[in-house]
């Protein structure tokens, strides 16, 4: 209103509010109206945003360009490790996660909580199975994919997950309930889950293939300039 060049960045769970709240939905048609640029980070997310009349231009978030600035791929850890996130609701697909990590006592899971996740709930899942590895909450995730093997990532509704990016980019094999990047092993049961896990067990290799494709199309070089040239662009008009 008061003349200003508006951009809005949608984020996954944004999208996902929108979708599922008529009231939601009803205030995001009206301040569309003021914004002069909607960007999101998936291609999934510009089609729901398009549903509901909203028009977006897709330009992920780049991630830290230290992932992307290690030379050698870090050698997988000596024990099989799946790294993933779990919270106390649906979004994360925990209840998979928890019985897998019972139905593979040689498995090691390495479990990133949400920020509002309740102690209580995590402290009586980590009593149920002694292989689950609590870590907290980390501003710095690079150690962490140093001792993973996979990462899993059982989401119900997904944007371009950094942990995602991240891993890829430091050659880790992916398991993923989303398809949009090439390089993940899909898979959304857990009968896909646990043998596509097995499966890995056998034959730990880095994900050199899934790294290099990051690397190039989503390098944080990359997406910057693109950025630069949105911004100039809105800018000049």
């Amino acid at each position: 209103m008061l003349g200003k060049i508006t951009i809005c960045h949608w984020m996954g769970t944004d999208v996902m509010r929108v979708m599922r709240k008529t009231r939601f939905r009803l205030m995001a048609l009206i301040l569309d109206t003021f914004v002069d640029l909607n960007l999101v980070y998936s291609e999934n997310l510009q089609k729901e945003l398009c549903n509901i009349g909203v028009n977006s231009l897709i330009w992920p978030i780049p991630v830290d360009s230290e992932y992307f600035s290690v030379v050698d791929l870090p050698p997988m850890p000596e024990r099989f490790s799946v790294l993933c996130k779990i919270a106390d609701d649906w979004l994360y697909g925990s209840d998979v996660i928890l019985k897998l990590a019972k139905d593979l006592p040689d498995v090691r899971f390495l479990v990133v909580p949400g920020k509002d996740i309740r102690p209580s709930w995590l402290l009586s899942k980590a009593a149920e199975a002694p292989n689950l590895i609590f870590l907290g909450w980390k501003d710095n995730m690079f150690e962490v994919y140093r001792q993973t093997t996979v990462l899993l990532r059982l989401t119900r509704h997904d944007g371009l997950s950094y942990m995602v990016v991240e891993s890829l980019a430091l050659g880790r094999q992916v398991i993923w309930s989303q398809k949009y990047l090439p390089f993940c092993h899909y898979a959304e049961s857990y009968d896909q889950v646990k043998d596509t896990i097995l499966q890995i067990q056998r034959t730990p290799e880095l994900n050199v293939e899934g790294a290099q494709y990051v690397r190039k199309s989503l390098s944080p070089k990359r997406l910057i300039k693109e950025i630069v040239e949105i911004y100039s662009r809105l800018a000049s008009t």
